[in-house]
């Protein structure tokens, strides 16, 4: 069943389970489409929801998940030159560069 963006809940998606239906949700969810990456486009571990890489290839210095979050660092001559550093989540630090999706992100991504 392809539904709009915006009914994606835990509760929506356990129903449709529990019932038998596959959910393919929209991009249309009441927002302006956004011009950043989305969590999809990282490589992000399907068992730990740690992220494995960036689009661009580039692999973290240190990766994890905490508080529901997942979170990747960066080093600064990676993003700094990076093409896509218009469109990333990841945010200038003093020792390095930060990517935070939170894990509610990373499953409607997957879905």
């Amino acid at each position: 069943m392809y539904v709009d963006g915006a009914f994606n809940s835990e509760d929506v998606r356990r129903a449709a389970k529990e019932n038998g239906i596959k959910i393919h949700l929209t991009n249309m969810n009441g927002r302006k489409p956004s011009k950043r990456l989305p969590a999809s486009e990282f490589d992000i571990d399907e068992t730990t929801d740690v992220i494995k890489r960036c689009p661009e290839g580039h692999i973290p210095t240190h990766a994890g998940t905490r508080s529901g979050q997942t979170c990747a660092r960066f080093p600064h001559e990676v993003c700094s030159n990076c093409k896509s550093k218009g469109r990333c989540h990841s945010k200038r630090q003093a020792k390095d560069y930060v990517v935070r999706f939170s894990l509610k992100a990373v499953e409607t991504g997957r879905e």
